[in-house]
């Protein structure tokens, strides 16, 4: 029973969690911070991963509106696109402190994440590094890939763009419309129906680490998407 409420406690230490700030030195960085700001208080990540990701909206509406005593349907059409720049950046400050997971929007500070206990990049865990591909969970980041398996023996990129299920919805909105009648101005309204078709499509960075342990281990190939493991496969024996 001791054993396990340790090993859940060091699960959830494991666990990243979001923070409010982050301390540099004596100065805080929080949200909302440019690039150029955490780059002088904190100085050069260990990774940067840079993606775009854009948002595709139309919007389909649909009105009834009186004239005199005829309803004339119409119809208006609206399209518009937002494209967001991501970044993430990992810093790692040594065994005493905690990984931080920094990501920008559009060059601010969006979300700042507490990972896992940092390492010295000299002194890397105990881990049995042929044994890697057994510690490696999805959704690791490239410096957790590091330290528990070490640097790769190659790496490969590529890149790809993806597209989310597009999402569907209606909403009706009620619009003032004043009309003259002789020296006076009468409200009326018009009810549109508008239909919203939204799809997000994203750009994906793609690595695929190459593992080499020797004639007597499997290849291990960790694929990375954007700064994240997404799979981990064995290969044929090393060489």
């Amino acid at each position: 029973m001791a054993f396990l409420k340790i090993s859940i406690i060091i699960l959830i230490l494991c666990i990243p969690t979001i923070a409010s700030a982050l301390r540099c030195g004596s100065n805080l960085i929080v949200k909302g911070d440019r690039k150029i700001e955490v780059l002088k208080e904190c100085g050069e990540p260990e990774f940067i991963e840079k993606w775009e990701e854009e948002t595709v909206t139309h919007i389909t509406g649909e009105n009834d509106e009186i004239q005199g005593d005829l309803f004339i349907g119409r119809e208006t059409n609206i399209g518009k696109s937002h494209l967001d720049r991501r970044e993430e950046w990992t810093y790692n400050f040594g065994s005493s402190r905690f990984m931080q997971y920094v990501t920008f929007i559009n060059g601010r500070l969006k979300k700042i994440e507490d990972g896992p206990k940092g390492t010295d990049r000299e002194t890397l865990s105990g881990y049995s590094k042929s044994r890697c591909a057994q510690l490696i969970d999805k959704g690791d980041k490239k410096i957790e890939v590091i330290i528990k398996c070490g640097d790769p023996y190659s790496i490969e990129f590529f890149w790809e763009e993806q597209f989310s299920a597009v999402s569907n919805s209606v909403r009706t909105r009620k619009i003032p419309r004043f009309t003259k009648d002789g020296n006076q101005y009468k409200k009326n309204y018009i009810f549109i129906k508008e239909k919203i078709h939204q799809q997000k499509r994203k750009f994906i960075n793609i690595e695929e680490w190459t593992y080499n342990f020797g004639p007597s281990r499997f290849l291990t190939f960790i694929t990375i998407e954007n700064g994240n493991v997404v799979k981990v496969e064995d290969g044929d024996y090393g060489f």
